[in-house]
């Protein structure tokens, strides 16, 4: 993108950071649904994601435990 004329610097979505590519963080915005979906349903599918691997916060959030992350970053 650079090559072409592009500051990968400026972008829309994110905010411009000093050494961060801001349009391409921009233009992988665009896959990461995708990428996302994809990935998520095949640990479904695989039986990698199970209700034990995650942690209900009192906030209301929910986390991965360290072991289901583990388990995740491996096989991706």
């Amino acid at each position: 993108m650079g090559n072409r004329g592009l500051d990968l610097q400026v972008g829309f979505l994110h905010k411009e950071r000093p050494g961060r590519p801001s349009l391409a963080l921009d233009l992988m915005e665009e896959l990461r649904p995708y990428l996302v979906e994809r990935l998520t349903l095949s640990f479904i599918n695989d039986h990698q994601v199970e209700a034990k691997g995650f942690i209900a916060k009192e906030s209301g959030g929910i986390i991965m435990t360290d072991e289901m992350r583990k388990v995740n970053i491996t096989s991706w």
